[in-house]
Order: C-alpha cells, then sequence, then structure tokens
C-alpha cells in the first residue's frame, strides 16, 4: 500500500469516529432536550399547584390573623375592636372552613359547627360534652 493509501485509510477512520461521536451526541442531546422539557413542564405544574394552595389557604390565614386580633381586644379590654367584630361572620368562617376540611380529608375531618357548638362527628357529643 502506498503512503497516500494509509493517509487516507486514516483520515477515513477518523471520520467515522467524528460521525459517530457526533451521532451520540445528538442522539444525547436530544434525550436531554426532552428530559428538559419535562422538567419544564413539571415545573409549570408545581408552580401552578402552589398558586392554587396558597389562594386556598388565604382565607383561613386572613381569618387567623382577624380573630388573633380578637383575642387580644379581649385580653386587653379594648371595647372598640369588640364592638366592630362580626361574630355571625366569625361562626359562618369557621363552619365553611370546618365543613370544607372535612370534605377534602383534611385536618378538621368529621368536625362541624351545629348552631354556634362545635360538634364532633365521631364522638357524637359537643364541646359541651353532650350529644348534638
Amino acid at each position: 500500500m502506498d503512503p497516500q493509501g494509509v493517509v487516507l485509510m486514516a483520515l477515513t477512520v477518523a471520520l467515522e469516529a467524528k460521525k459517530e461521536e457526533t451521532r451520540r451526541m445528538e442522539a444525547s442531546l436530544r434525550a436531554d432536550f426532552v428530559a428538559f422539557v419535562d422538567k419544564v413542564k413539571n415545573r409549570s405544574m408545581l408552580l401552578t399547584m402552589k398558586q392554587d394552595l396558597i389562594a386556598k389557604e388565604a382565607p383561613k390565614a386572613k381569618f387567623t390573623d382577624d380573630f388573633m386580633v380578637f383575642i387580644e381586644a379581649t385580653e386587653n379590654g379594648d371595647l372598640q375592636i369588640l364592638k366592630n367584630f362580626d361574630e355571625k361572620t366569625m361562626i359562618n368562617n369557621v363552619s365553611e372552613m370546618l365543613n370544607s376540611d372535612a370534605g377534602n380529608n383534611g385536618g378538621l375531618v368529621g368536625e362541624y359547627v351545629q348552631g354556634g357548638a362545635m360538634v364532633d362527628a365521631t364522638k357524637g357529643t359537643n364541646s359541651v360534652g353532650n350529644g348534638p
């Protein structure tokens, strides 16, 4: 074999090796891109779930803050705040929160407000210990 043939054969082998490396790298790039797209979709879903959870929990946080103002006013004897506090709205809010949690198997399962008294549905007693 002449020297040009050896050089040509060596260059052909090197070219084929580079082509194979390029194919592997392109396949890896496609797989990485698919994984990236999946991660972006997952992140988007998680952000949506987080926003939904925050929106769902916001009324509870506001209620808790408002109720703490009422507790502080009671402890401090602030009659102006106590006059402005709407007990009917508070009872309705508590009832709504407890019923919605029980429907979702949430933290207050089996409890609800009935006639202004906390009732535990699993025991059949109200907060005083009597039947409902």
